[in-house]
């Protein structure tokens, strides 16, 4: 009898200890609740199981990056783009300005001037005076500027007025990429003001 004991004892892994002693007992456990041991599943062990799982999600990882990495890099030179066009069309819209404010106040009766009557004039709508002016103003502007210069009035004196108009063709950073520079739009402004002298 002692021995039959003593040889389940050293068969268990686990040395046997009272039921008083446990705190759930197997008595106590309701069916479906024991561990995975009691109903005969294996559980995993091993440092095989772990870097299993980590090269497991280190290749979801991978996988993610290279779906949405083209997409964010897409997006974030489209914004550059966005922001590069808006950047020229404001420069543009101030050189604009200052060539209508150029030609203002250098009307017929200027010590040096512009529009119809002067030597700067070309008809019907080129100045150089007022052109050199515009490209002096136009940093970053790419050098296909056009600018126009036009009196509706027929003259530049005194009242009249006087229209400076520049544009130029902008293409997009992925339009050159991917469409051979197929792609543009013409950014252009505007401005018109009244001679004063």
């Amino acid at each position: 009898m002692i021995s039959s004991t003593r040889a389940s004892a050293a068969e268990t892994p686990y040395p046997i200890t009272r039921q008083a002693h446990c705190p759930t007992s197997r008595a106590e456990r309701r069916p479906g609740t024991e561990g995975p041991r009691a109903q005969g599943v294996p559980v995993p062990q091993g440092r095989g199981f772990g870097a299993r799982s980590a090269l497991d999600s280190r290749g979801q990882a991978l996988v993610e990056t290279a779906l949405v990495l083209p997409l964010l890099l897409l997006l974030i030179v489209g914004l550059f783009d966005v922001g590069r066009a808006v950047w020229l069309s404001n420069t543009l819209a101030t050189a604009v300005r200052e060539g209508s404010r150029y030609g203002v106040v250098h009307g017929a009766l200027s010590g040096s001037p512009t529009g119809p009557g002067s030597a700067t004039y070309t008809p019907p709508d080129t100045d150089t005076a007022i052109t050199a002016h515009v490209r002096n103003y136009a940093y970053g502007v790419p050098d296909s500027l056009t600018v126009k210069s036009t009196w509706p009035d027929s003259n530049a004196n005194r009242g009249s007025r006087i229209v400076v108009s520049a544009s130029f063709p902008f293409t997009p950073i992925l339009s050159q990429v991917f469409l051979g520079g197929g792609l543009g739009i013409t950014l252009q402004s505007s401005s018109t003001l009244v001679i004063e002298q």
